[in-house]
């Protein structure tokens, strides 16, 4: 560009210039009143850095006097938030505010500018903060390396991205629709009360995340401070800030895998009950229950954790098992009765559960009535049979039918008295089954 053309372009820019200013002045002034006008901070100068680092020992505690201590203020914002069954953990992201004076950090402000200095987290003093219940003590480092801002009045701040993992104790009673209770506790590592005090901030959630498609719902979280003496050094306490968040699963997506199928095997548990005894079918849908509830169960096993409670639903799905094999054992003793009818009576002590209330509780018929013995006609004398009359001969026959008749009558009620046992059970497993399951269910529920 020559010179006449660099003449022509400031000539254009000036004039350019001279009509915005009329037009500004021409126009109406708008209202803003309502306006928030947000005017950016100036950076201080630079080289102000190097002034507040010269004799700087960023290992020694801001207040040189020992009877002054440090007061770090501990927030902190919530990003993020998983439990990790398998490992009884908090995995928890976020943002933690620390905020602290440091008096050797301060300048004039009315010889520099206002503003933030920038320093390296290495550059100055920071709080040995750490996570007390951290789950990988052996990485201490979850916070991000960033930069401290530092204000006129040496307030510094420090709000570095970290991800955090804690020991969390996992109550699986009511899975999956239970409710965990996980914390994060900061405190200063090497510093007591006195010299480091830490007090508590603001605990809040980033709405700005999708949390629509976590498997864990936020239902609350609280914060508090706390001051402990330790073992190590019962002389001094020191301080901490626990971090409390109440956690919920959402079961949506358990119902339909794990919640609908174990309550249809109990509806049909209890169908099993009320088909006959000596049937082959109750054995082939007990045999189907038993293989359905065993396949639930070792399904549901890989989805918990090691833990000292047994959740309702595996309670359920054992119980189950042992319905089912029940009612198959109570099929196969209740069909072999019958070939015991004729060997073997039902033993004493059973009859007991033959009370009539008993057996109007659960709704059996009545017991039936043993035959009536007759009395035998025995024959004196050595007479044959074909020397008797044919009178004689008759009257014997009709004895030995009558005997036979009682007989038969005597099998048919010993029979009759095994099949009723067996109606008595299941009657007893139904009642005991519907209630046990009934509780389980609420409980899961």
């Amino acid at each position: 560009m020559n010179l006449s053309n660099w003449e022509f372009f400031c000539v254009i820019l000036y004039f350019q210039r001279f009509t915005y200013f009329v037009g500004s002045q021409e126009s109406e002034p708008e209202d803003t009143t309502n306006v928030t006008i947000l005017i950016p901070t100036p950076t201080p100068d630079p080289r102000l850095r190097k002034i507040l680092r010269k004799d700087y020992d960023r290992v020694a505690l801001p207040f040189s006097e020992y009877s002054i201590g440090t007061t770090v203020e501990v927030s902190f914002t919530v990003t993020y938030i998983n439990i990790r069954e398998h490992e009884q953990t908090l995995e928890i992201h976020g943002w933690p505010m620390f905020s602290w004076l440091d008096p050797r950090l301060k300048w004039d402000s009315e010889e520099e500018q206002e503003g933030y200095v920038h320093f390296h987290v290495d550059e100055i003093w920071v709080p040995d903060l750490v996570v007390y219940n951290c789950a990988r003590p052996e990485k201490i480092e979850y916070y991000g390396r960033t930069n401290c801002m530092v204000n006129s009045s040496g307030v510094v701040f420090w709000m570095p991205p970290s991800r955090i993992d804690t020991y969390c104790t996992i109550d699986i009673l009511r899975w999956p629709r239970d409710i965990q209770q996980c914390s994060v506790k900061f405190g200063s590592w090497s510093y007591h009360e006195k010299q480091v005090d830490v007090t508590l901030g603001y605990l809040k959630l980033n709405e700005d995340l999708d949390w629509d498609n976590a498997e864990w719902i936020l239902t609350s979280m609280s914060g508090r401070r706390d001051s402990q003496v330790y073992p190590c050094c019962p002389r001094d306490p020191y301080s901490s800030i626990l971090f409390e968040f109440e956690l919920k699963r959402r079961a949506s997506g358990y119902f339909y895998s794990v919640v609908m199928p174990i309550a249809l095997m109990c509806c049909l548990n209890v169908l099993v009950f009320w088909l006959p005894a000596v049937g082959g079918e109750r054995i082939t849908l007990g045999g189907i229950n038993f293989l359905a509830s065993l396949l639930l169960l070792m399904f549901v096993r890989t989805q918990l954790p090691n833990a000292n409670r047994v959740p309702y639903i595996v309670m359920l799905c054992g119980w189950n098992m042992v319905l089912a094999a029940f009612g198959m054992i109570t099929t196969i003793v209740v069909s072999c009765s019958e070939r015991l009818t004729s060997t073997y009576t039902l033993p004493q002590f059973v009859r007991v559960a033959y009370r009539p209330t008993i057996l109007a509780f659960f709704c059996v018929g009545p017991v039936p009535e043993p035959p009536k013995k007759q009395k035998k006609n025995s024959l004196k004398g050595s007479y044959k049979l074909a020397n008797l009359s044919p009178l004689v001969r008759r009257s014997t026959d009709d004895q030995v039918s009558a005997e036979e008749a009682l007989r038969e009558r005597e099998m048919a009620q010993n029979k009759a008295e095994w099949a009723l046992l067996g109606s008595l059970i299941d009657r007893a497993s139904f009642l005991v089954y519907g209630l046990v399951s009934l509780f389980l269910m609420c409980g899961l529920l």
